[in-house]
């Protein structure tokens, strides 16, 4: 994870399926927190599993700021994106960020 340009965040992650479950379509899910003013910026679905990477742009307001990075994944079901708990990975902390 890291930021180069001005309120914007690249991730990267594996491809790779733990214990055999998941698919290529699985979509990214993150989360950026600000602890200093207790915000949240949101990104669902953002990507899939496969592309293996994601610039994200933030808003303009969080360059300089360091932010806490949570992912997670979602199955496409068939059933609407969030339609089915059992489809949600567990949340991981990707880390903290300096935002540029």
């Amino acid at each position: 994870m890291i930021s180069e340009a001005s309120a914007s965040v690249t991730l990267n992650w594996s491809t790779e399926f733990q214990n055999g479950n998941g698919k290529d379509s699985d979509q990214i899910v993150a989360s950026f927190y600000d602890s200093s003013t207790a915000e949240v910026v949101y990104f669902p679905g953002c990507a899939s599993r496969q592309e293996a990477t994601l610039t994200l742009s933030l808003p303009a307001n969080w360059s300089g700021r360091n932010a806490e990075v949570f992912v997670f994944l979602i199955s496409l079901d068939g059933n609407g994106l969030y339609a089915n708990r059992e489809t949600e990975s567990n949340t991981v902390y990707a880390g903290s960020v300096q935002i540029m």
